[in-house]
């Protein structure tokens, strides 16, 4: 039915047309020739579904620039009566444009009628974009209320284990200063992250949980790999969005190569200041079959993009970069 407005809307125009000029006057319109009448029922046919096209696009355009109304509609009204002086200079001749008094009647009707539909046309679509904007709040807040229930129901479990934490900390012997490290690393870690929220905080704290998880990582692999970290600690006051860098420390640990004994194991972390810049370049080794394979990004370099792109756009920059023999990571993010 819609595809049939655009043919209904041509048809009723040409009706009232001939109705208000060939009635008054009475003139026979079938005494016309019939190439004449088919090129005139064929231009305005052709011109309702021109009309329909550019009206839907002009209006899309106005809703996305936010155009001036008077604008907008001055265009609404010049358009059809453009179109009509159109089809009624190729039915009846350019003479026609010789005698205005002609083109009076059928151009206030086309333009009076046309506008009509483009009001409706235009009501129909912030209709409609206000649908969707209601429909769009309501998933957002759909979304919003499900992540924090996730939020809640993944809170508990590590809420428990850093009690338990704290509790085995105090039980392990003073002497064993190895296990007392291991378990106040990773306290850390947990601390950071269950009382953070999305608000900036200081480089320090980010600081502080890479080198948490680096010493949990030199216990785990022990002398089997080589950990450079090189940390500039100039950056006093500065914030940053939290948890944004870790998560190419933890990909060097979590995808880390090479052959124990023959090519050494090795991670280099260096972190470095300068200017309101913040540089962080990481790399790790990695085994052959890793370096002929780039693959895909990890999970938690995917959403770090996200997160950046969110937080900080246009004024970062993240590149992996993979060798034969090592995966680079560059985060540089202005402060």
């Amino acid at each position: 039915m819609i595809r049939l407005l655009p043919l209904l809307y041509g048809l009723t125009l040409f009706l009232l047309i001939r109705l208000a000029v060939d009635i008054p006057s009475g003139h026979n319109y079938f005494a016309h020739t019939w190439t004449f009448i088919a090129i005139e029922i064929t231009g305005v046919i052709v011109g309702g579904y021109l009309f329909f096209y550019l009206a839907t696009k002009w209006i899309a355009y106005c809703n996305r620039r936010q155009t001036f109304p008077w604008f907008e509609y001055l265009m609404a009204a010049f358009t059809p009566g453009l179109l009509a002086v159109a089809v009624m200079a190729l039915s009846h001749g350019f003479s026609l444009l010789a005698d205005l008094r002609n083109l009076i009647i059928p151009l206030m009707i086309t333009v009076l009628i046309s506008f009509g539909i483009y009001l409706a046309m235009k009501n129909h679509s912030i209709n409609k974009l206000y649908t969707e904007s209601l429909l769009n709040e309501q998933k957002a807040r759909t979304a919003e209320t499900e992540l924090e229930l996730q939020l809640l129901r993944n809170q508990y479990h590590p809420h428990f284990l850093f009690n338990m934490l704290n509790t085995i900390y105090f039980t392990v012997d003073e002497n064993n200063c190895s296990a007392r490290e291991a378990i106040e690393h990773l306290s850390n870690l947990l601390r950071m992250q269950l009382y953070s929220d999305d608000k900036p905080c200081s480089v320090s704290r980010e600081i502080s949980v890479i080198e948490s998880y680096v010493e949990l990582s030199r216990l785990r692999y022990g002398d089997d790999i080589e950990v450079r970290v090189d940390i500039d600690r100039r950056f006093d006051e500065d914030l940053i969005f939290p948890h944004l860098l870790l998560p190419t420390v933890e990909n060097a640990f979590k995808h880390l190569g090479g052959n124990v004994g023959g090519n050494e194991r090795r991670v280099s972390i260096e972190l470095k200041r300068n200017r309101n810049v913040l540089e962080l370049q990481v790399e790790n080794t990695v085994s052959a079959r890793c370096g002929n394979n780039s693959g895909n990004p990890g999970l938690g370099l995917n959403n770090l993009k996200k997160r950046l792109e969110f937080l900080y756009p246009n004024r970062y920059i993240l590149r992996n970069e993979i060798t034969p023999d090592s995966y680079n990571s560059y985060l540089k993010i202005e402060l």
